[in-house]
């Protein structure tokens, strides 16, 4: 399966999670930062979002670029649990994750290039109607074609805008 064939699967799931008859559905842009601890080292990325939300789901896809040549573009599927916690601005979720990894190989004449699977638990904090915060941690788990990294996890704080 290659990156088209993965964007496209995605696609078409967003389009049904989020084009249900009757249901809003709210479209954002946003930025991440993400602290990854990938084989004992700590990696930190600047990530874009496009996603859309319902009130019950969130599709989100990031494109990241990390240190030492690593790249990748992870779509992310959220089941929103709680919708208020103690306030309507404050809502927790868990999601599963899937994606495409690449990274530069020591000797730099090539790149390991492989998939990415996970799961992922966050809350998002609504700073108005249009902006949200979002904080989560990811566990993923790497394919046999990426040769020095088995797993890996991080922390990510992201802001979104809604349009």
């Amino acid at each position: 399966m290659n990156i088209k064939k993965l964007t496209l699967i995605s696609i078409i799931l967003t389009g049904i999670v989020t084009n249900s008859l009757g249901v809003d559905k709210y479209p954002f842009l946003g930025i991440s930062i993400n602290s990854a601890d990938i084989n004992g080292n700590r990696i930190n990325t600047i990530g874009l979002r496009y996603g859309q939300q319902t009130q019950d789901w969130r599709t989100t896809f990031t494109l990241e670029n990390r240190e030492h040549g690593r790249q990748s573009l992870i779509v992310q599927m959220d089941k929103i649990l709680l919708h208020s916690i103690g306030t309507s601005k404050l809502r927790a979720y868990v999601g599963l994750a899937i994606g495409a990894m690449s990274q530069q190989r020591s000797d730099k004449d090539s790149k390991d290039i492989g998939y990415v699977y996970g799961a992922t638990i966050g809350m998002m904090y609504y700073v108005s109607d249009t902006i949200d915060l979002d904080l989560s941690y990811r566990y993923l788990k790497t394919d046999d074609n990426i040769d020095s990294v088995d797993n890996f996890n991080s922390v990510t704080l992201g802001i979104h805008y809604f349009f």
